[in-house]
């Protein structure tokens, strides 16, 4: 199974220069956790919920107001999206990552994979293979 088959498709991105205060709005007005960073045409990095919201704590206890890439992720893990689900999954959990980036060969940033996205994942196969048992036949063949 292919990264693109499980991915959520193009994500929402931000500038880098978007204050992280309204980076957080449009989290939680489009219901995401991630979102990637551009700057200057390009992908800069990505800015989690979680340190976006540690870097607002900072500001309020009187540091400046900080942007998006101020704070983001410079080096995030970036896969193909004709990437096996299984090596990326092994990946992500050798390396404790969230998120990984989905690129295709031409368009670029074309979707992101979270836990998230994993988790679905494991519970449709999950289903699939209970629907079996219960049957005694592949679900595909009923």
């Amino acid at each position: 199974m292919f990264i693109r088959e499980v991915m959520t498709p193009c994500p929402t991105h931000i500038e880098g220069s978007v204050l992280v205060s309204e980076a957080i709005y449009l989290m939680a007005e489009k219901g995401i956790r991630h979102l990637p960073v551009v700057d200057r045409n390009r992908l800069a990095g990505v800015l989690t919920e979680r340190d976006a919201k540690l870097a607002q704590m900072i500001e309020r206890a009187g540091g400046k107001p900080p942007t998006a890439l101020d704070v983001c992720c410079r080096d995030p893990y970036v896969v193909f999206d004709d990437t096996d689900i299984a090596e990326v999954s092994k990946i992500m959990a050798d390396r404790k990552l969230d998120y990984a980036l989905v690129a295709d060969k031409n368009a670029g940033c074309v979707g992101i994979l979270t836990t998230v996205d994993i988790c679905r994942l494991v519970h449709l196969l999950y289903q699939e293979i209970r629907q079996e048992d219960l049957s005694g036949t592949p679900p595909n063949q009923h």
